[in-house]
């Protein structure tokens, strides 16, 4: 069982480096692609055709896809200056319950967000604008970003209770 638990962790890290990794090419095609339309218009005096909608498009990967990565880092805003004057015990215990309180409600912008591109892909879900973009798979990638985002949580709340149980020294996940 350990081993499986080993396996799965390793497997979890993997999905959040690329996840995260993918949402940095994501930056930098963004960044050519307003680039180019820049180019394009000062020397051509025309846009890239579909390129803000593009861009709008995919700001959605850049934000949800290294959501659990963060997570798993520290990286999300926190506000802890009552709970960092409390006991080693009673600190462990509130970020237990936020921790708790942020898993619950990952599931549930998960179960929405899967409703919601089962229904984008059902529909073939394309934007509205001169060029129309698939948008479907951006529907997909939320729903990603919140699973993995949901595991990474879940992996800290067992890790802090199994703290809590023992009596140990609250470390970073």
């Amino acid at each position: 069982m350990k081993r499986f638990l080993s396996i799965c962790g390793r497997g979890i890290d993997i999905a959040e480096r690329i996840s995260n990794l993918g949402s940095g090419w994501l930056i930098i095609f963004i960044i050519l692609l307003i680039l180019s339309d820049v180019s394009c218009r000062f020397f051509v005096s025309k846009s890239i055709a579909g390129a803000y909608n593009l861009a709008e498009i995919i700001m959605v990967g850049i934000c949800f896809l290294p959501m659990a990565y963060t997570q798993r880092e520290k990286g999300h805003v926190a506000v802890d200056f009552l709970v960092l004057r409390l006991k080693e015990r009673p600190r462990q215990a509130m970020e237990m319950v936020s921790t708790f309180l942020s898993f619950v409600i990952s599931i549930l912008l998960f179960y929405r967000s899967a409703a919601e591109a089962k229904i984008a892909v059902d529909l073939l879900l394309t934007t509205s604008g001169i060029v129309k973009w698939p948008a479907w798979p951006l529907k997909i990638l939320v729903a990603f970003g919140f699973f993995l985002l949901c595991i990474r949580i879940a992996i800290q709340l067992s890790q802090q209770m199994r703290l809590i149980i023992r009596g140990r020294e609250h470390h970073a996940f």
